[in-house]
């Protein structure tokens, strides 16, 4: 499974033509296009689908094509507009995904000129819903009249990774952007948020699409310590604090696992005691902060089932995580890592603890 390609151009004219020889039968292809004047519409190319129909934002149009490639397909598409104007086009290409254009997941578009309030310099991409091991691929259009600088967007947020960006040059403003990253397990990918330099309150389109069937091989976890003495051995040691939480959903399993991939070889867990004896992994002594929300009571007086209830959203990168039990902690890192545990407030049940 991979991203295995991409390309773009910006051009003037009627036609806009680009060059697929590197693309292999079976791999799924996007094509979006953005061009710069709304009286103007797109042909779509033969064999081609439009995966999400023409929308103007502002004084720019754009439009997604998609398709499934198969042996014999002509390796060069011409898309054609009913006149001259400004345009940018981008390809992306990959493998091992979906064998049918009608599996792709085509998620809701949104608009610049809903984001937000003026002066706004942000596309956001809707949260979509698949099945696991889907590559999810973010695509973004823009137009801004200022220069960019430097000439790339400013950050992306909810773990996506940058593939391609096609910037500002000396023919067109209109840029492309494509995120990616792979959804397992099934759930919601969440919005994504695409920042860019200058303010611009319309011109800004994007979306997200969702190729199911990838094959995510398995990841290892990096090797931890084997003992306390082996830890403290190692100069400069450093602790993955709350499971990582400057980066993700505070004592979450996902940020565990996450810092493990990231090589933390000591890992430190924060536990409070619900009133039923089940220990949460939870720095504070109520859920307000975490769950961003206001008025919950103390942890010691909810029971395990009334904490299930609330979901983990602080740095969730649009992701809300579970809160995660001691138990399960510790029979899932310490095998590997060294487990640093810190009861913070139930002190009367320190025997137990």
């Amino acid at each position: 499974m991979a991203v295995r390609g991409s390309a773009a151009i910006s051009t003037t004219g009627v036609d806009a033509t680009l060059n697929f020889a590197s693309v292999q039968d079976g791999d799924w292809v996007l094509l979006p296009l953005i061009w710069s004047n709304v009286a103007l519409t797109a042909t779509t190319p033969a064999g081609w689908t439009v995966l999400k129909a023409v929308e103007t934002s502002g004084s720019r149009r754009n439009i997604l094509f998609g398709k499934v490639w198969h042996t014999g397909d002509s390796t060069s598409v011409t898309v054609t507009l009913s006149g001259t104007t400004t345009k940018a086009m981008g390809i992306l290409w990959g493998n091992g995904g979906p064998t049918a254009i009608g599996d792709f997941v085509i998620g809701a578009s949104r608009l610049r000129n809903t984001v937000g309030a003026s002066p706004r310099t942000q596309n956001i991409a809707p949260s979509i819903t698949v099945p696991d091991n889907t590559q999810v691929i973010v695509v973004s259009l823009e137009a801004t009249s200022l220069a960019e600088s430097p000439n790339t967007i400013l950050s992306v947020d909810n773990g996506f990774t940058q593939v391609l960006y096609q910037p500002q040059d000396a023919i067109a403003i209109e840029t492309i952007w494509f995120g990616e990253k792979v959804i397992t397990p099934a759930g919601t990918s969440g919005d994504t948020t695409i920042s860019y330099r200058n303010p611009q309150d319309n011109n800004g389109w994007a979306v997200q699409i969702g190729l199911p069937g990838v094959e995510v091989p398995p990841i290892d976890p990096l090797p931890g310590f084997d003992n306390v003495f082996q830890m403290i051995r190692r100069g400069g040691c450093t602790w993955a604090h709350r499971g990582g939480s400057s980066n993700w959903p505070e004592m979450s399993e996902y940020a565990y696992d996450q810092a493990v991939l990231a090589g933390y070889s000591a890992l430190e867990f924060s536990a409070q005691r619900t009133s039923d004896g089940v220990w949460v992994g939870c720095h504070d002594i109520d859920l307000n902060r975490t769950s961003q929300t206001t008025g919950l009571p103390n942890i010691s007086t909810m029971t395990w089932a009334q904490v299930q209830t609330y979901m983990n959203s602080f740095n969730s990168g649009g992701t809300p995580r579970p809160y995660y039990r001691l138990i399960d902690f510790l029979d899932k890192y310490t095998p590997t890592h060294v487990c640093i545990v810190d009861p913070k407030n139930a002190v009367s049940f320190r025997d137990e603890f």
